[in-house]
């Protein structure tokens, strides 16, 4: 089991590829987006869903280490530890194992018949942070917005040196 002792690598300037393949060359339509809960257990959309067809392959978002590979009330789920965070796919009936190092961009699996929450088949992928505190970082087991690392864009804000300092965000 030397797969499960490769530490967790994620893609070189922190962003994902996309999973699924868009029509023509460019990444998919995003048919909901990320909404966060209020509350632990409240409503909400815990990852984005991204519209494919069944039998679809699904590639890993970044490489890492195939954390779980099963089904979760019902739904095939394969679940990737990329070291601060994981990527969750939905529903894929996964061709890795628990333990199995991933590169970004390898096959893990593919979109299968299941219980979508789309108008047609999707890919349900969620992002969810593995270590933080509150002041600084998420909680483990916080979700969030996958599409911060499809993007490839990184957040930057400019502040003026000589002027007054920023407003820190507000805390959704």
């Amino acid at each position: 089991m030397l797969a499960a002792t490769v530490p967790p690598v994620a893609a070189g300037d922190g962003s994902w590829m996309w999973p699924v393949a868009g029509p023509g060359s460019g990444p998919p339509s995003v048919a909901s987006e990320f909404d966060a809960p209020d509350s632990d257990y409240g409503p909400g959309h815990r990852g984005v869903d991204l519209p494919t067809l069944v039998g679809a392959p699904v590639r890993a978002v970044a490489g890492g280490v195939v954390a779980f590979a099963g089904r979760v009330a019902g739904v095939d789920v394969v679940t990737i530890d990329h070291g601060a965070e994981r990527s969750t796919y939905q529903p894929v009936s996964a061709a890795v194992s628990v333990g199995d190092a991933v590169d970004a961009g390898d096959v893990i699996g593919k979109v299968v018949i299941g219980p979508f929450h789309c108008a047609s088949p999707c890919l349900h992928l969620g992002r969810i942070a593995q270590a933080g505190d509150r002041g600084h970082l998420p909680l483990a087991g916080d979700y969030l917005d996958p599409l911060h690392r499809l993007s490839g864009k990184t957040q930057i804000r400019l502040v003026d040196p000589n002027g007054p300092p920023p407003v820190p965000p507000g805390l959704s």
